[in-house]
C-alpha cells in the first residue's frame, strides 16, 4: 500500500518521519512517505491536491497535534477524528454563528453529510483502541470564552485543529483514503504552555501512528 503521511510542521510527525529513510520508504509491507501541508486550512488543501496529483497515494493519514473541549480527552491522549466541521466559514451576528450551510450558500451534499465532512471509512474497526471523535477545525485558534462556548453548542465537537476539515474535504472531493489521527495538546481556549502536554502529545501521537501502519493496515 502506498501510505502519504502529512502533517502541518515536520515537528508534529519528526519521530515518525525519522524511521522512514528517503533511500528506503519501506515501513513493514507500505511503502511510506511524508508531506508537510503548512499551517491553516487554505494551505492544507493546497499542498494536499499537489501531493495527491505528484504521489497518487492510496491512503492518507493527516497527524497533527489538536486542542480539546472534552475531558474526556484530557492533553496527552491521542484520539482519531471521523468527522469534521469547519467552525469559522461563515459569520458572526448577534452574538451566534451562522455557517455556509445557515446563510443558505452552501447545500447538504457530497463531499457534506449531514452538513458535515465524515469518514466513511472510520465505522467498525478497531485502531488501536484510540477513541474516534468529532472535530471543528478553524483558520482563527478559538481563545474566547463566547467563541468556544458557540463552536460547542454549533457542533459540539471533542477536539479543534487547523487543518482537518480541509484534509477531509480534499480526500473526499478526490476520493482518496484518509485517516486522521491526533494527540491532544492541550484544553481550547488556555492559552498558558505551561499547561500544556505538547512533547507528551506529540510522543503518543506518533507512537500510535506506527502501531496504526505496523498492525492495524
Amino acid at each position: 500500500m502506498q501510505i502519504l503521511v502529512t502533517a502541518a510542521t515536520g515537528l508534529e510527525i519528526h519521530p515518525f518521519a525519522s524511521l522512514v529513510s528517503p533511500a528506503n520508504q519501506m515501513f513493514g509491507p507500505h511503502h511510506c512517505s511524508t508531506g508537510i501541508t503548512g499551517v491553516g486550512l487554505f494551505s492544507t488543501g493546497f499542498h494536499l491536491v499537489d501531493l495527491i496529483e505528484k504521489l497518487n497515494p492510496d491512503l492518507i493519514i493527516q497527524a497533527g497535534i489538536c486542542g480539546t473541549f472534552n475531558k474526556a480527552h484530557p492533553p496527552g491522549s491521542v484520539v482519531i477524528v471521523g468527522e469534521e466541521y469547519f467552525g469559522d466559514t461563515g459569520v458572526w451576528e448577534n452574538g451566534r454563528f451562522s455557517d455556509l450551510f445557515d446563510m443558505g450558500l452552501q447545500l447538504d451534499e457530497f463531499p457534506f453529510l449531514s452538513k458535515t465532512l465524515a469518514n466513511p471509512d472510520i465505522k467498525g474497526k478497531n485502531w488501536n483502541n484510540i477513541p474516534v471523535v468529532k472535530g471543528v477545525s478553524v483558520n482563527q485558534i478559538s481563545s474566547r470564552v463566547e467563541q468556544i462556548a458557540e463552536l460547542k453548542r454549533k457542533y459540539n465537537p471533542d477536539v479543534e485543529s487547523m487543518e482537518g476539515a480541509a484534509f477531509h474535504y480534499v480526500c473526499l472531493m478526490k476520493k482518496v483514503k484518509f485517516l486522521q489521527i491526533r494527540g491532544v495538546s492541550n484544553f481550547t481556549g488556555d492559552r498558558n504552555k505551561n499547561n500544556w502536554k505538547m512533547e507528551e502529545a506529540i510522543g503518543n501521537l506518533n507512537n500510535s501512528l506506527v502501531k496504526i501502519i505496523s498492525e492495524y493496515l
